[in-house]
C-alpha cells in the first residue's frame, strides 16, 4: 500500500496550459483578396510534481503554443467570393465528421467495459451456479460485440466521407457569410486599426 502511494506521488503530473492568438494573412486562390482571421490554439506541458520543475512544464506549454500558432490553418473562407483556399481542406476534412471519431473513440473503452463484466459474470455463472445471470451476461456480449464492430465501420466511414468533402462545394453565399463572420478584408483590417 505504502508503495502504491509512494508511486502515486512520484508519477502525479500536472498540467501547465498557454492559450493565444495569431493573425493568419491570407491571399484569395480563386479572387485575389487578401484577408486576415484570428487564430486561436492551446499548447499544453506537463510536469511531474515531485521534480518542483513546473518551469519545463511551462516552456513545453509555450513552445507548443508557439509551434500550434505558427503552424495552424482554420478553414476559413474568402469574406469576398467565399472561397476555401486549398491549404485550409485537410483541417476542413479533418473537422468534418468529427462525431464519428469521437463516437468510436467512446465506444472502445465501452466495449471492453462490457467484455469484461461479461466475462466476470460468466466465471459467476460457471462456478456458483447463478444461470439466472445467463440472459445478462449474453446481452452483455452482444452489447460489447456490437459496440466493438462499430468502431472499424465509424473510423472507415468517416475516412471516405471526409476524403470527398470539398467545402467549396457549400452554396456560394453561405460560404460569403462564414467568411464575414470570421475574417475581414486586409482593407478593412487596416482601416480599423487606424493605418490607412
Amino acid at each position: 500500500m505504502l508503495d502504491h502511494l509512494l508511486l502515486h506521488m512520484l508519477l502525479k503530473q500536472k498540467v501547465v496550459t498557454r492559450s493565444g492568438t495569431a493573425l493568419k494573412w491570407v491571399a484569395c486562390e480563386n479572387c485575389s483578396t487578401e484577408y486576415v482571421y484570428l487564430l486561436k490554439r492551446t499548447g499544453k506541458g506537463r510536469w511531474f510534481v515531485v521534480s518542483g520543475k513546473k518551469q519545463q512544464g511551462v516552456e513545453e506549454a509555450e513552445r507548443r503554443l508557439r509551434s500550434r500558432l505558427a503552424n495552424g490553418v482554420d478553414p476559413v473562407p474568402c469574406p469576398l467570393c467565399g472561397w476555401y483556399q486549398q491549404h485550409m481542406l485537410p483541417r476542413a476534412r479533418d473537422l468534418r465528421y468529427k462525431w464519428m471519431r469521437t463516437t468510436a473513440f467512446l465506444l472502445l473503452p465501452l466495449s471492453i467495459l462490457l467484455s469484461l463484466a461479461a466475462s466476470g459474470m460468466y466465471i459467476l455463472i460457471r462456478d456458483l451456479g447463478h444461470e439466472v445471470l445467463f440472459p445478462v451476461v449474453l446481452v452483455a456480449w452482444i452489447l460489447a460485440g456490437l459496440a466493438g464492430a462499430w468502431i472499424p465501420i465509424l473510423l472507415t466511414a468517416r475516412a471516405m466521407l471526409s476524403a470527398s468533402y470539398d467545402p467549396n462545394d457549400l452554396d456560394v453565399e453561405t460560404r460569403k457569410h462564414l467568411g464575414q463572420q470570421w475574417a475581414v478584408t486586409k482593407e478593412v483590417y487596416l482601416e480599423r486599426m487606424g493605418t490607412i
